[in-house]
């Protein structure tokens, strides 16, 4: 897949995560991840799982649901490529609020928690960086 083939800087493109995140950053941070391949169906993880990292769609896309007590599934959101999934329970330290699973064959960059620590450590403009950008989606939500 092309998108394998691109050098981080060039991903970080292609996520508005990134967006306010200077190349140096974002290939550093990037450069940390791995490439993961789900089939149609595959869970990324399920509701109350420990957080383990950031998943970044490279191609595919991802829902996010979550089951009633009666076992009905509620799709919250569908994500797609340049979507990032699972960014707040990095910050909170909170289990995922709900489960993931690939709508179709997705590919994914995850970035594990402990390399996302140490990335965030060694630069603090990352830390703004993202901050700055999940502002922008609460702003959105307010307006």
């Amino acid at each position: 897949m092309a998108s394998e083939r691109r050098n981080p800087c060039e991903l970080a493109r292609d996520f508005p995560i990134f967006a306010d995140l200077d190349e140096v950053s974002a290939s550093a941070l990037l450069s940390r991840g791995t490439i993961q391949h789900y089939h149609k169906g595959q869970p990324l993880f399920d509701e109350g799982d420990a957080c383990r990292g950031l998943f970044l769609i490279q191609s595919g896309a991802v829902k996010i649901y979550k089951l009633s007590e009666s076992g009905r599934e509620q799709i919250l959101a569908i994500l797609r490529a340049g979507d990032s999934v699972a960014e707040l329970p990095l910050f909170d330290r909170a289990p995922y609020p709900a489960s993931a699973a690939a709508l179709e064959p997705t590919t994914i960059l995850f970035i594990p928690l402990h390399r996302f620590d140490a990335e965030m450590e060694r630069n603090p403009r990352l830390a703004l960086a993202i901050i700055r950008t999940l502002a922008r989606r609460m702003r959105t939500l307010v307006d």
